[in-house]
């Protein structure tokens, strides 16, 4: 699946890093006025609608909601070998166990602790672990396939459909 996502080289602020948590704007190193503003509008759209919660398409590497993701280099490594996000450490909407994703993924075997932090994270996020959360209404938003014919129109009428459904 492919996302719209907002990603500079270089810069440390990612789209699918702050749907998953308000974060400070200061704490993003742009200097492109059109991307800084387009995060402080997402920013403003999220707490109007109230979608302030984790989501599982929150980034496994560098997740400011999870700090040994900042620690340990290791978990660019799962990045690499395609666990890019939480959603990623599910299979058949249950969270796989460390064998499995060893077998999809190729993870050492040495890897088993990361693993156990990254359940325990994710267990404590979600509520309805060991389940794939269910989908916000505004995941619905970054995960519009891109770029194909229609998709502002797309976009534009899912907005309109948060605004009826906060009414």
């Amino acid at each position: 699946m492919t996302y719209v996502v907002i990603r500079l080289t270089g810069d440390t602020c990612d789209f699918r890093e702050s749907h998953s948590k308000r974060i400070r704007l200061s704490q993003c190193k742009l200097k492109n006025p059109i991307v800084l503003n387009s995060l402080k509008i997402w920013f403003q759209f999220r707490k109007y609608f109230k979608f302030l919660t984790a989501s599982p398409l929150g980034p496994l590497c560098n997740n400011h909601l999870f700090p040994p993701s900042h620690m340990d280099s290791a978990f660019s490594t799962w990045h690499n070998k395609g666990i890019c996000c939480f959603l990623d450490m599910y299979s058949n909407g249950i969270f796989s166990s460390f064998a499995n994703l060893t077998s999809l993924y190729g993870l050492p075997a040495n890897y088993l602790f990361r693993y156990f932090q990254v359940r325990c994270f994710v267990s404590k996020c979600f509520t309805a672990f060991p389940s794939v959360p269910l989908q916000q209404p505004w995941e619905g938003l970054v995960t519009v396939k891109t770029p194909s014919r229609g998709t502002i129109s797309i976009l534009y009428n899912r907005i309109l459909d948060l605004g009826n459904h906060s009414n």
